[in-house]
């Protein structure tokens, strides 16, 4: 990521309105665990691009990390809202993300509710069903455990 990181710097020397280059440049900063540079990239990614849902869920995820859960959940609640505006469907991954948000704040039954919609939302989406399972044993909901990773295994039993 690092070599991806000094590639987008570049990117951006060359032209510093584009806002899918500090984006990108956020994600891979995200990834090195530099997420006070990366919610700076990400905030100039929303200035240059304001209607893009993209900056704003890459903004919640270094939040995430940085463990401003409240904030992450706003970003990732504008993102959905841009998604919809900008091309007519809400993101899943925003609701999954939310759920880690809620996750992160130990608010386990809203987690299960952003994993459960966001596996509804696309049957093929592996890790909000995962994601799903894992709140519902935080609750102690173990036999609903059970039907999530087995519902889902007979539905896409190569894919667990």
């Amino acid at each position: 990521m690092l070599q991806a990181e000094k590639i987008w710097t570049k990117i951006i020397e060359l032209n510093n309105t584009n806002a899918a280059a500090y984006s990108n440049r956020g994600n891979c900063r995200t990834s090195q665990g530099q997420f006070e540079e990366a919610v700076s990239d990400f905030e100039m990614a929303i200035k240059l691009a304001p209607d893009e849902p993209d900056p704003y869920l890459g903004k919640g995820v270094a939040l995430e990390g940085e463990k401003r859960f409240k904030e992450a959940l706003e970003c990732y609640e504008t993102s959905n809202a841009k998604s919809i505006s900008r091309y007519g469907a809400e993101d899943p991954v925003t609701y999954n993300n939310r759920g880690n948000a809620h996750a992160g704040l130990g608010e386990w039954d809203k987690a299960v509710e952003f994993y459960h919609k966001a596996a509804e939302m696309n049957k093929n989406y592996v890790f909000a069903r995962a994601n799903e399972a894992l709140a519902l044993y935080q609750l102690g909901s173990y036999e609903k455990v059970s039907l999530c990773i087995a519902g889902y295994s007979v539905r896409k039993p190569f894919q667990i």
